[in-house]
C-alpha cells in the first residue's frame, strides 16, 4: 500500500490538472469569463473608512503569478478589493489610488450577481469584490479591457500545456527512434522553436 501511495498522489494531481484544463477550455469556448457592464449590479454608495493600500495576491496554477490589488474598507465595516484583471484594467491607476487616500470619500461600487446576493442577504458587513468603481461621475475600470486581459490569460492556460506536451513528446519520439538523431544543430533548432513558441503564447492577449 505504501508503494502505491505516491502513485495515487500523482494520479490525483494529473486528474486535478486535467479538470482545471477542461474548465479553462470550457470558459474560453463558452465565454463564461465575459463580463457585461450593463449586467453588473450596483451595490451601494459607501464612505471610505481609511486609506486604500496596495498589496498582492499570489495565484498558483501552471504558471504562478502575483497580481497587485487595492484593498480598502467603508465606514460601515464592508471590505473591498479591486484585484487581478480588474485592477489591470483600471484606466488611471495613479489617479484612483490618490483619490482613495481621502478619508470619508464617497464611492459607488458595482459587482457580480453572487456578491450582490450576499450583500442583500447577509445582515453583517462582508467582503465585496469590485468590478467597477465610480467616484463622482468617473468610472475607473475599463470592462472591455478587463475582458480582453481575462481572455488572454485563459488562452495561455489552454494553449501552453499542449505546446509543452507536443515539443517534449516530439523529443522523446525522436530519441526512441534513433539515439543519434539529436545532433547539436537539431537541438539548437528545437530549443529556439520551443522558446519562441512559449514566448509567443505568453504574449497572447
Amino acid at each position: 500500500m505504501r508503494k502505491k501511495f505516491p502513485l495515487i498522489i500523482v494520479w490525483f494531481i494529473v486528474i486535478g490538472l486535467t479538470l482545471l484544463y477542461f474548465i479553462n477550455l470550457y470558459q474560453l469556448i463558452a465565454k463564461s469569463y465575459y463580463v457585461e457592464e450593463s449586467k453588473l449590479y450596483k451595490v451601494d454608495t459607501f464612505r471610505l473608512y481609511n486609506r486604500a493600500y496596495k498589496t498582492s495576491d499570489n495565484y498558483s496554477g501552471r504558471f504562478s503569478h502575483s497580481y497587485p490589488k487595492l484593498v480598502f474598507q467603508s465606514t460601515n465595516g464592508y471590505s473591498f478589493a479591486i484585484d487581478k484583471y480588474i485592477y489591470e484594467a483600471v484606466i488611471d491607476k495613479k489617479k484612483l489610488e490618490d483619490t482613495l487616500m481621502n478619508d470619508d470619500l464617497k464611492f459607488t461600487v458595482y459587482t457580480n450577481k453572487e456578491n450582490f446576493k450576499k450583500f442583500k442577504t447577509y445582515s453583517y458587513p462582508i467582503f465585496i469584490r469590485i468590478y467597477q468603481i465610480q467616484i463622482g461621475n468617473t468610472k475607473y475600470v475599463d470592462i472591455k479591457k478587463m475582458n480582453e486581459i481575462t481572455k488572454g490569460s485563459i488562452k495561455r492556460d489552454v494553449l501552453i500545456p499542449p505546446a509543452f506536451i507536443f515539443f517534449f513528446a516530439f523529443l522523446l519520439y525522436k530519441q526512441n527512434q534513433n539515439d543519434d538523431w539529436w545532433t547539436k544543430k537539431r537541438i539548437i533548432i528545437w530549443c529556439i522553436a520551443f522558446v519562441l513558441t512559449v514566448i509567443g503564447l505568453l504574449l497572447l492577449t
